[in-house]
């Protein structure tokens, strides 16, 4: 676990968040100071994850995200324009 929020710094109001259980390989770091969340891959626990596919695979974890009011601060890379774009 993180001690910090990446994006603000504080410490104070972070809370982990999953679809699944506490073990879960992929979960939403969320800062309650600055209202944005991160998503981390926990290869320890699945040594198959993967960066793209499990982000993807992850998509209703965003969803909640949101709807309990945080932003992203991370790039989603499924925002980027394709080529010739």
């Amino acid at each position: 676990m993180r001690v910090k929020c990446s994006n603000c710094e504080q410490s104070r109001d972070l809370h982990y968040w999953s679809l699944e259980n506490e073990q879960a390989a992929v979960k939403a770091e969320s800062c309650g100071d600055c209202g944005t969340y991160l998503k981390i891959l926990y290869q320890e626990k699945d040594p198959k994850v993967e960066a793209v596919a499990d982000d993807l695979a992850s998509l209703v974890l965003d969803a909640r995200m949101e709807q309990e009011g945080f932003a992203r601060s991370s790039i989603n890379p499924f925002l980027f324009p394709g080529e010739g774009e």
